[in-house]
């Protein structure tokens, strides 16, 4: 029996774009425990990687290099993770954006992320607040309009 074929977790991760890992790195060990990942640490090798995190800041870690099975159920969960992470960054940070070949190729889903730009417009809009009456105390300031007479006898001066 041939086993699958299988990359460093460093590799797999530096395929990825930045945007797109976070969740992949905060969710790995409950998907080791959850059999949707399948990987050996390698024995005394560590890397580190820059990503964006969930707020859509830089971040570096360094984690322990392991040897990750490729089979079709990891996969799926790399790819559902990534377009989490990118959805989450795009939702946190206010800047939802796409392209054409991104829906062509059904990695992006125009009705997902018009439900999600909508919900940031909705959750940024302010209502004015009502204006309230003067304290009580407080004198109100009248403006002093000149008039015809006394506007002539200033341009006189």
């Amino acid at each position: 029996m041939i086993d699958p074929a299988f990359t460093r977790f460093s590799a797999l991760l530096a395929l990825q774009p930045r945007n797109e890992v976070c969740l992949l790195l905060s969710g790995y060990k409950d998907a080791l425990r959850a059999g949707r990942i399948e990987a050996v640490p390698e024995a005394g090798w560590e890397f580190s990687i820059t990503y964006l995190d969930a707020q859509g800041q830089e971040k570096t870690e360094t984690h322990n290099e392991e040897f990750v099975l490729l089979t079709d159920k990891s996969a799926r969960w790399i790819s559902t993770q990534q377009l989490a992470a990118r959805h989450l960054i795009m939702a946190n940070t206010g800047t939802l954006t796409t392209t054409e070949e991104r829906l062509n190729n059904n990695v992006d889903d125009l009705r997902a992320l018009a439900r999600m730009r909508r919900d940031a417009l909705n959750a940024s809009t302010v209502t004015e607040p009502e204006k309230s009456a003067p304290k009580s105390g407080r004198k109100k300031r009248k403006q002093i309009k000149k008039t015809t007479s006394s506007a002539k006898a200033d341009n006189q001066k």
